[in-house]
Protein backbone atom coordinates (compact mmCIF):
# COMPACT_ATOMS: atom_id res chain seq x y z
CA UNK A 1 0.00 0.00 0.00
CA UNK A 2 3.08 2.19 0.48
CA UNK A 3 3.61 2.24 -3.13
CA UNK A 4 0.59 3.08 -4.47
CA UNK A 5 0.37 5.97 -1.62
CA UNK A 6 3.41 7.36 -2.95
CA UNK A 7 2.76 6.64 -6.63
CA UNK A 8 -0.30 8.89 -6.40
CA UNK A 9 1.51 11.76 -4.43
CA UNK A 10 3.97 11.61 -7.13
CA UNK A 11 1.35 11.80 -9.90
CA UNK A 12 -0.31 14.92 -7.83
CA UNK A 13 3.06 16.74 -8.02
CA UNK A 14 4.34 16.27 -11.78
CA UNK A 15 3.33 19.90 -12.93
CA UNK A 16 5.10 20.88 -9.16
CA UNK A 17 8.27 19.52 -9.87
CA UNK A 18 8.11 20.63 -13.93
CA UNK A 19 8.30 24.16 -12.06
CA UNK A 20 11.14 23.17 -9.74
CA UNK A 21 12.96 21.74 -12.80
CA UNK A 22 12.80 24.50 -15.27
CA UNK A 23 14.53 26.70 -11.82
CA UNK A 24 17.21 24.44 -11.35
CA UNK A 25 17.88 24.63 -15.10
CA UNK A 26 17.90 28.42 -15.47
CA UNK A 27 20.26 28.93 -12.47
CA UNK A 28 22.46 25.82 -13.63
CA UNK A 29 22.63 27.76 -17.43
CA UNK A 30 22.60 31.52 -15.86
CA UNK A 31 25.58 30.37 -13.80
CA UNK A 32 27.90 28.46 -16.19
CA UNK A 33 27.24 30.80 -19.04
CA UNK A 34 28.35 33.68 -16.83
CA UNK A 35 31.59 32.16 -16.00
CA UNK A 36 33.49 33.23 -19.65
CA UNK A 37 32.75 36.33 -18.71
CA UNK A 38 34.37 36.55 -15.28
CA UNK A 39 36.96 34.98 -16.51
CA UNK A 40 38.30 37.71 -19.00
CA UNK A 41 37.64 40.07 -15.75
CA UNK A 42 38.92 37.81 -13.44
CA UNK A 43 42.11 40.24 -12.49
CA UNK A 44 39.74 43.37 -11.27
CA UNK A 45 37.42 40.67 -9.91
CA UNK A 46 40.00 39.65 -7.59
CA UNK A 47 41.10 42.52 -6.70
CA UNK A 48 37.76 43.89 -6.17
CA UNK A 49 37.09 40.60 -4.16
CA UNK A 50 40.51 41.70 -2.17
CA UNK A 51 39.85 45.02 -1.10
CA UNK A 52 36.22 43.60 0.58
CA UNK A 53 36.53 43.27 4.59
CA UNK A 54 38.11 39.90 5.55
CA UNK A 55 35.25 39.11 7.95
CA UNK A 56 32.78 39.64 4.96
CA UNK A 57 35.31 37.54 2.30
CA UNK A 58 35.22 34.75 5.08
CA UNK A 59 31.86 34.72 5.63
CA UNK A 60 30.20 34.71 2.46
CA UNK A 61 33.10 33.74 0.38
CA UNK A 62 35.53 31.21 2.28
CA UNK A 63 38.90 30.48 1.14
CA UNK A 64 37.77 29.10 -2.49
CA UNK A 65 39.40 31.61 -5.15
CA UNK A 66 36.33 32.97 -6.77
CA UNK A 67 38.05 33.27 -10.54
CA UNK A 68 38.54 29.10 -10.72
CA UNK A 69 35.89 26.93 -11.52
CA UNK A 70 35.29 25.75 -8.21
CA UNK A 71 35.24 28.47 -6.08
CA UNK A 72 33.26 30.64 -8.99
CA UNK A 73 30.23 27.23 -8.78
CA UNK A 74 30.73 27.26 -4.87
CA UNK A 75 29.93 30.83 -4.41
CA UNK A 76 27.53 31.47 -7.26
CA UNK A 77 24.94 27.99 -7.22
CA UNK A 78 26.06 25.88 -4.47
CA UNK A 79 26.64 28.39 -0.99
CA UNK A 80 23.35 30.13 -1.45
CA UNK A 81 20.74 30.00 -4.54
CA UNK A 82 20.73 26.05 -5.28
CA UNK A 83 20.37 25.20 -1.88
CA UNK A 84 17.84 27.63 -1.13
CA UNK A 85 15.43 26.21 -4.25
CA UNK A 86 15.91 23.32 -2.80
CA UNK A 87 15.54 23.92 0.65
CA UNK A 88 12.11 25.88 -0.08
CA UNK A 89 11.22 22.83 -2.18
CA UNK A 90 11.40 20.07 0.52
CA UNK A 91 10.24 22.12 3.72
CA UNK A 92 7.16 23.43 1.55
CA UNK A 93 6.47 19.58 0.81
CA UNK A 94 7.32 17.88 3.44
CA UNK A 95 5.72 20.64 6.12
CA UNK A 96 2.25 19.90 4.26
CA UNK A 97 2.81 15.91 4.25
CA UNK A 98 1.33 14.84 6.82
CA UNK A 99 -0.08 18.30 8.81
CA UNK A 100 -1.93 19.39 5.77
CA UNK A 101 -3.64 16.27 5.29
CA UNK A 102 -4.66 16.95 9.13
CA UNK A 103 -5.82 20.50 8.83
CA UNK A 104 -8.33 19.78 5.91
CA UNK A 105 -9.47 16.54 7.22
CA UNK A 106 -8.30 13.98 4.35
CA UNK A 107 -5.78 12.44 6.92
CA UNK A 108 -8.76 10.44 8.15
CA UNK A 109 -9.29 9.56 4.63
CA UNK A 110 -5.87 8.48 4.22
CA UNK A 111 -5.58 6.39 7.50
CA UNK A 112 -8.53 4.88 6.66
CA UNK A 113 -7.55 2.86 3.54
CA UNK A 114 -4.66 -0.24 4.54
CA UNK A 115 -2.36 2.55 5.59
CA UNK A 116 -1.30 2.95 9.07
CA UNK A 117 -0.30 6.10 10.46
CA UNK A 118 3.69 4.68 10.01
CA UNK A 119 3.33 3.43 6.87
CA UNK A 120 1.30 7.15 5.57
CA UNK A 121 4.79 8.82 7.32
CA UNK A 122 7.42 6.73 5.49
CA UNK A 123 5.60 6.63 2.30
CA UNK A 124 5.46 11.13 2.16
CA UNK A 125 9.33 10.59 3.24
CA UNK A 126 10.07 8.18 0.21
CA UNK A 127 8.00 10.90 -1.56
CA UNK A 128 10.26 13.66 -0.68
CA UNK A 129 13.14 11.39 -1.37
CA UNK A 130 12.32 10.64 -4.92
CA UNK A 131 11.66 13.98 -5.32
CA UNK A 132 14.71 15.20 -4.51
CA UNK A 133 16.82 12.55 -6.39
CA UNK A 134 14.76 14.10 -9.68
CA UNK A 135 15.85 17.62 -9.02
CA UNK A 136 19.61 16.58 -8.53
CA UNK A 137 19.19 14.51 -11.49
CA UNK A 138 18.19 17.65 -13.74
CA UNK A 139 20.31 19.69 -11.69
CA UNK A 140 23.15 17.84 -12.55
CA UNK A 141 22.33 17.04 -16.48
CA UNK A 142 21.93 20.70 -16.76
CA UNK A 143 25.40 22.11 -15.23
CA UNK A 144 26.97 18.89 -17.18
CA UNK A 145 25.62 20.75 -20.65
CA UNK A 146 26.69 24.21 -18.83
CA UNK A 147 30.01 23.35 -18.03
CA UNK A 148 30.97 21.53 -21.59
CA UNK A 149 29.42 24.47 -23.44
CA UNK A 150 32.16 26.95 -21.95
CA UNK A 151 34.91 24.08 -21.63
CA UNK A 152 34.99 24.57 -18.28
CA UNK A 153 37.72 22.89 -16.38
CA UNK A 154 36.22 20.82 -13.63
CA UNK A 155 36.35 17.69 -12.57
CA UNK A 156 32.62 16.57 -13.07
CA UNK A 157 32.68 13.79 -10.08
CA UNK A 158 33.51 16.86 -7.73
CA UNK A 159 30.12 18.19 -9.42
CA UNK A 160 28.46 14.85 -8.71
CA UNK A 161 29.89 14.96 -4.63
CA UNK A 162 28.65 18.51 -4.19
CA UNK A 163 25.30 17.36 -5.26
CA UNK A 164 25.15 14.26 -3.44
CA UNK A 165 26.11 16.40 -0.21
CA UNK A 166 23.16 19.07 -1.57
CA UNK A 167 20.32 15.92 -1.03
CA UNK A 168 21.86 14.77 2.13
CA UNK A 169 21.49 18.84 3.13
CA UNK A 170 18.04 18.84 1.99
CA UNK A 171 16.83 15.17 3.63
CA UNK A 172 17.94 17.01 6.94
CA UNK A 173 15.28 19.90 6.77
CA UNK A 174 13.11 17.69 4.88
CA UNK A 175 13.09 15.05 7.49
CA UNK A 176 12.47 17.91 10.66
CA UNK A 177 9.59 19.40 8.58
CA UNK A 178 8.07 15.75 8.03
CA UNK A 179 8.50 15.10 11.88
CA UNK A 180 7.99 18.66 13.11
CA UNK A 181 4.29 18.12 10.87
CA UNK A 182 3.77 15.29 12.52
CA UNK A 183 4.16 16.12 16.13
CA UNK A 184 2.20 19.46 15.82
CA UNK A 185 -0.21 18.61 12.98
CA UNK A 186 0.54 22.55 11.32
CA UNK A 187 1.86 23.44 8.71
CA UNK A 188 2.43 26.80 9.78
CA UNK A 189 4.27 25.53 13.00
CA UNK A 190 6.72 22.97 10.85
CA UNK A 191 7.49 25.27 8.29
CA UNK A 192 8.17 27.82 10.77
CA UNK A 193 10.66 26.41 13.33
CA UNK A 194 12.20 24.68 10.32
CA UNK A 195 12.98 27.86 9.07
CA UNK A 196 14.38 28.74 12.10
CA UNK A 197 16.74 26.13 12.43
CA UNK A 198 18.07 26.66 8.71
CA UNK A 199 18.59 30.29 9.24
CA UNK A 200 20.12 29.96 12.17
CA UNK A 201 22.63 26.81 11.28
CA UNK A 202 22.93 29.08 7.93
CA UNK A 203 24.02 32.10 9.81
CA UNK A 204 26.37 30.62 12.46
CA UNK A 205 28.22 28.41 9.29
CA UNK A 206 28.93 31.74 7.45
CA UNK A 207 30.05 33.97 10.26
CA UNK A 208 31.68 31.59 12.03
CA UNK A 209 35.05 32.03 10.21
CA UNK A 210 35.07 35.84 11.43
CA UNK A 211 33.28 35.54 15.18
CA UNK A 212 35.53 33.78 17.39
CA UNK A 213 32.92 33.14 19.64
CA UNK A 214 30.59 30.66 17.11
CA UNK A 215 33.20 29.35 15.83
CA UNK A 216 32.89 26.05 18.47
CA UNK A 217 29.76 25.56 17.31
CA UNK A 218 30.39 25.71 13.61
CA UNK A 219 30.78 21.85 12.97
CA UNK A 220 27.25 21.34 14.38
CA UNK A 221 25.85 23.36 11.96
CA UNK A 222 24.15 21.05 9.31
CA UNK A 223 25.37 23.88 6.80
CA UNK A 224 29.28 22.80 7.48
CA UNK A 225 28.86 19.30 7.33
CA UNK A 226 26.69 20.49 4.00
CA UNK A 227 29.87 22.45 2.43
CA UNK A 228 32.18 23.08 5.66
CA UNK A 229 34.89 20.59 3.69
CA UNK A 230 34.14 22.01 -0.07
CA UNK A 231 32.85 18.60 -2.14
CA UNK A 232 33.82 20.58 -5.18
CA UNK A 233 37.69 20.68 -4.54
CA UNK A 234 38.21 18.02 -1.77
CA UNK A 235 35.45 15.53 -2.99
CA UNK A 236 32.30 13.50 -0.67
CA UNK A 237 33.55 13.89 3.16
CA UNK A 238 32.17 10.60 4.97
CA UNK A 239 31.81 11.93 7.81
CA UNK A 240 29.79 14.66 7.30
CA UNK A 241 27.48 13.08 4.73
CA UNK A 242 27.09 10.16 7.48
CA UNK A 243 26.47 13.19 10.13
CA UNK A 244 23.24 14.58 7.47
CA UNK A 245 22.30 11.01 7.21
CA UNK A 246 22.08 10.48 10.74
CA UNK A 247 20.35 13.29 11.90
CA UNK A 248 17.95 13.03 9.17
CA UNK A 249 17.19 9.54 10.62
CA UNK A 250 16.03 10.34 14.24
CA UNK A 251 14.09 13.55 12.97
CA UNK A 252 12.03 10.57 11.12
CA UNK A 253 11.87 8.26 13.73
CA UNK A 254 10.94 10.87 16.43
CA UNK A 255 8.23 12.38 14.38
CA UNK A 256 6.93 8.42 13.72
CA UNK A 257 6.71 8.03 17.51
CA UNK A 258 4.95 10.94 18.21
CA UNK A 259 2.49 10.79 15.47
CA UNK A 260 1.88 7.29 16.72
CA UNK A 261 1.10 8.58 19.89
CA UNK A 262 -0.68 11.88 19.77
CA UNK A 263 -4.67 12.54 19.28
CA UNK A 264 -5.02 13.56 15.68
CA UNK A 265 -7.69 16.53 14.70
CA UNK A 266 -9.84 14.16 12.54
Amino acid sequence: MIIKLVKKVLKDQRNSLIFWSLGNVFVATYVTQLFPTVQKSAASLKQYIESMPESFRSSFLGNADFTTPEGYLTAEMFSFMIPLLFLIFAVTFASSAIAAEEEKGTLEVLLSNPVNRSKAVIGKFLVLFIDLIFLAAVLLVATGVGISLVNMDIDFYFIVDMVISLVLLTLYFGSLALSLGCMFGSRAISASLTGVVGVGTYLINAFAPSVESLQKFQKFSPFYDYIGINPLINGLNIKNAFDLVLFSAIFLIAGLIVFQRRDLKI
